[in-house]
């Protein structure tokens, strides 16, 4: 039996490691976002296997649990630079449901940003997504002094 424990753990702490570098090496952030997770699913059972069974439910529970994501859809118009639709957000384990206005608010406060941006930036893409995604990160930093990780994705038409 205690091969087998000795096997896990191996095991699990490559699996926290890998992952902890997927983190800091994956361009995508929400790719990233999942690798953390994986890391801290994966040093959670190494504390199950060391029988602190309270320190693992709180990793999982304080660790995992604490990923915010807020997805941001929007449709710029290529020629004009503008966007003709959203920033649509959604967000799970952000903000509790009667707070819903708030996403409005922060949206309206990302709309404004893309249009502080000169007509040349506009037509960046990769420009307008930044801006999105650093404004509605700013938005909530100011109002609630919390970062969720921010996905903006951008459809051009």
């Amino acid at each position: 039996m205690d091969g087998t424990i000795d096997v896990v753990f191996w095991i699990m702490s490559a699996g926290a490691i890998g992952a902890a570098l997927l983190v800091v090496t994956v361009k995508d952030v929400f790719r990233a976002a999942l690798a953390l997770a994986g890391s801290f699913l994966a040093v959670a059972g190494i504390f199950f296997l060391l029988q602190a069974e309270f320190v693992a439910v709180a990793q999982i529970l304080v660790y995992v649990g604490a990923i915010s994501i807020i997805v941001a859809f929007a449709i710029l118009d290529k020629s004009s630079g503008d966007l003709t639709s959203g920033p649509d957000l959604l967000q799970r384990g952000f903000l509790n449901p009667e707070d819903d206005d708030m996403l409005d608010d922060a949206a309206n406060y990302a709309m404004q940003a893309v249009a502080n941006l000169s007509p040349k930036e506009r037509h960046n893409l990769d420009e307008v997504s930044e801006t999105i995604r650093a404004s509605i990160r700013r938005f909530f930093r100011k109002r609630l002094d919390r970062k969720p990780v921010v996905i903006p994705i951008i459809h051009e038409m």
